[in-house]
């Protein structure tokens, strides 16, 4: 496979290469050549948690620290006028998360090992997918790397110094095409990789340390409990409508279209970031000009404002829904159940208009985004606190599919049924081709019990467990659609 060469940062150093002639100062810490000792997060050694502190540093002092770096204030706010307000103010900081750290630490020793240099990896996986495959969904993602050749051996205190001083340097350069990481003000968490060895690039051969930052913004635990409860419904329909107390037969009576439906279910949705931001876009934009509905006061349709997000469909929906929390400011987390209940008796009403886009055929994917707010003029029933939430589906020229997704749950309420709160975080689940010599990948649960696997067609055993007599097995065949596989645990491990 071809590999695409980005964001390259060749730079060749000699042993006694000074990395930097004046000191740079980043808060309290003087930073010249030799990184101090730092207050290192879990599982960071110490050259990731230098850079790791070195990038916040950037967000905390953007300018104090191009300064440090020999760049002059005054050209950087002419050239990046949309920068302004975060150049002047700085950013929070970013959060250590486990899972970015093992896509970024697995994705450097992935490049050094197998000699490329290059966002995909190896197997052709985005670093979104990546992380997905980790167990982080992702609003949006982004990662950088460096590299850094010598002949002679360097620091690697010096090497993690210039790695951070290129990258940065590049973000602020007004001729810089590619993305901002260390200034979005999108991410809030941060996984950085660092490794060294023999390396050959093309015709280049040498000592090289190389280094992978994945960046993150994440989707909040309630919304991908929302997906998980949508793609149950989409897997076992007779389950959940009996759940909510209703006879599968008197919904056939009246939309006897749902036959097959409920007969044999329908592939789950998998979670798509673009189709998450159009759905926040209108989100915001009912808040902003104070109306109800699909089509926003300019004539923007839910299409419309999926294509702005770049996402190419052949077809597409949206779902809307609200409750009013009357004068109770709470988290959505506490309301996500009632929330999908309106939602699925919207899609079976028999009076009115029916919402019914969780459940079509074509939906493949779907980015549902839920709000707290204050308005009066949406809230309806009483008080000003409301919860709204905007699914948007879609079906796209550009799928990364089929894909095994699925959740691990404890079944607190014994119902048979995975509920918000039910799903089981950091469970390892493998997925194996048939074999003794089979392809195996392992992936982890995100934090509402959802995990993601991306595969070719083919036939699949999937567990839990790991070997022995706790191991849960389901075996599936992937051909076109995705396919969902949930496993109910007890405490840490599966029920039998």
């Amino acid at each position: 496979m071809k590999k695409i060469l980005r964001y390259i940062i060749l730079t060749a150093i000699s042993a006694m290469l000074v990395i930097a002639a004046n000191p740079a100062v980043f808060g309290n810490t003087v930073y010249a050549g030799e990184v101090p000792v730092l207050e290192v997060p879990v599982l960071m050694d110490m050259d990731e948690a230098a850079l790791f502190e070195l990038i916040n540093a950037a967000r905390r002092d953007p300018l104090g620290v191009a300064e440090s770096l020999g760049m002059d204030r005054e050209d950087i706010l002419n050239d990046l006028p949309d920068l302004r307000e975060i150049l002047i103010n700085g950013l929070p900081e970013l959060e250590f998360d486990i899972r970015l750290y093992q896509t970024a630490g697995e994705h450097t020793l992935d490049m050094l090992e197998n000699n490329y240099y290059a966002y995909e990896s190896i197997d052709g996986k985005s670093p979104e997918q990546r992380m997905k495959e980790a167990g982080y969904v992702a609003s949006d993602a982004g990662e950088a790397l460096g590299l850094i050749y010598f002949n002679n051996f360097i620091n690697s205190e010096q090497a993690v110094f210039q790695i951070f001083e290129n990258m940065y340097k590049d973000e602020l350069s007004p001729e810089w095409v590619g993305p901002r990481n260390i200034l979005n003000p999108d991410f809030n968490d941060l996984g950085v990789g660092i490794g060294g060895g023999l390396y050959q690039l093309g015709e280049i051969t040498g000592n090289v340390y190389l280094a992978t930052c994945d960046y993150g913004a994440r989707v909040e635990i309630y919304e991908l409990q929302l997906l998980a409860l949508v793609n149950q419904l989409r897997d076992k329909p007779a389950a959940v409508t009996q759940f909510f107390g209703v006879k599968v037969a008197a919904v056939l009576e009246i939309f006897p279209e749902y036959t097959d439906f409920y007969a044999n279910g329908l592939p789950p949705l998998a979670f798509n970031s673009q189709l998450y931001s159009a759905a926040e876009v209108q989100i915001f934009d009912m808040l902003e000009n104070k109306y109800w509905g699909h089509v926003s006061k300019e004539g923007v349709t839910p299409v419309m404002r999926i294509k702005a997000q770049g996402y190419v469909p052949i077809w597409a929906a949206e779902s809307k829904s609200r409750l009013s929390t009357c004068f109770n400011a709470i988290s959505p987390a506490n309301t996500v159940p009632s929330i999908f209940k309106n939602m699925f008796f919207n899609a079976f009403s028999s009076q009115g208009f029916r919402d019914h886009s969780m459940l079509a055929e074509k939906a493949i994917e779907s980015g549902f985004r839920i709000m707290a707010a204050e308005s009066k003029a949406l809230s309806g029933i009483c008080g000003e606190n409301v919860h709204i939430t905007v699914g948007d589906f879609g079906a796209s020229r550009i799928y990364d599919g089929p894909l095994l997704s699925g959740v691990i749950y404890e079944d607190f309420n014994e119902n048979g049924l995975y509920d918000a709160g039910e799903g089981v975080s950091d469970v390892e689940v493998t997925v194996k081709t048939p074999g003794v010599a089979g392809i195996t990948k392992t992936v982890r649960t995100n934090p509402a019990g959802g995990y993601t696997v991306f595969l070719d067609p083919g036939r699949y055993r999937v567990s839990v467990g790991g070997a022995g007599e706790n191991e849960q097995i389901r075996w599936f065949t992937v051909e076109a659609d995705n396919v969902w596989k949930s496993f109910q645990v007890t405490g840490t491990q599966p029920l039998l």
